[in-house]
């Protein structure tokens, strides 16, 4: 797994990785060279979760004993620095909740509306094209010529273009579902899977972008 430029990270025995941010503690756990595991630990409830687990490996690993080994580790200056990093995240969580709740209040929007654009936009187009393909009954002209017919087609014909389109649609559902997740790139680490998923997603950016001005009923 790559980190971004700047993150702290500990190797314990070449197996566990430590990241600290100001968020959480995420462990990485490795067998052979390959991430197989991945918990964070937040800091306000200090519970574990595991946020990744890729399908097509398999971990021999026991939660339990990963969190005893890694709680024998910690000295005490370890859980005086956490005891402190936890007060300042609920600090510095705390001021900034309140600020963003006073910009929304005013404006309509807050500052992690514009530093998360991509991933704030897509979550609303997201949830709006849900809805769209719910109760959708117009057609692009395109899509009623790549099935072979007219403007003039049948019931059963218009059934068949209308599934078409639904079938664009859910590319491009699929796409932005992904670009609204921050992780999606880290859902699986086996080789070749993330390109795989990049390139669904810009596909579907791309159905977007071409059929913008069919997005209506």
């Amino acid at each position: 797994m790559e980190f971004e430029k700047g993150q702290r990270y500990v190797n314990i025995d070449g197996e566990i990785v430590e990241i600290f941010c100001n968020k959480g503690v995420v462990i990485e756990v490795k067998k052979d060279g390959e991430t197989v595991l991945l918990l964070t630990k937040d800091f306000e409830s200090g519970s574990w979760k595991k946020v990744r687990m890729c399908s097509h490996c398999k971990s021999e690993f026991n939660l339990d004993i990963l969190m005893d080994e890694y709680l024998k580790k910690q000295t005490t200056q370890d859980k005086i620095e956490m005891f402190f990093r936890r007060l300042y995240s609920k600090v510095y969580n705390g001021y900034w909740s309140v600020k963003y709740f006073f910009q929304r209040l005013f404006r309509g929007y807050d500052n992690v509306d514009i530093f998360a654009f991509d991933t704030r936009l897509a979550t609303i187009i997201v949830k709006r094209l849900k809805e769209f393909r719910k109760i959708v009954s117009h057609v692009p002209h395109e899509m009623i010529e790549k099935c072979g017919y007219t403007s003039d087609m049948n019931r059963d014909e218009f059934e068949i273009v209308l599934a078409e389109w639904k079938k664009e649609l859910d590319k491009m559902i699929h796409a932005f579902e992904l670009t609204a997740d921050d992780d999606w790139n880290f859902k699986c680490n086996c080789e070749g899977q993330a390109d795989v998923l990049e390139l669904k997603r810009q596909r579907g950016i791309k159905l977007f972008a071409k059929y913008y001005d069919n997005l209506w009923d």
